[in-house]
């Protein structure tokens, strides 16, 4: 199996865990969502992390700490 040449191989890989407090940061910054504005809402929620965290979007993954804080958008 051969690796995509845009993806980083998983050593290369960061991982952000995303405490309580970030993530409300984060949802601040949310101004709608694909359910109450369709043809507005384009930006994923990893690109709002990205900016709130700080990190390289073409390396990062985020692992939320408690996923039962995440409301349904």
């Amino acid at each position: 199996m051969t690796r995509d040449f845009l993806d980083p191989s998983p050593e290369e890989r960061i991982v952000v865990l995303i405490d309580a407090a970030t993530l409300r940061k984060a949802e601040r910054l949310i101004e709608s969502c694909e359910r109450c504005n369709r043809e507005g809402a384009e930006i994923p929620f990893d690109n709002v992390l990205d900016r709130v965290t700080g990190s390289d979007p073409s390396l990062t993954d985020y692992i939320l700490e408690n996923a039962s804080e995440v409301s349904e958008l």
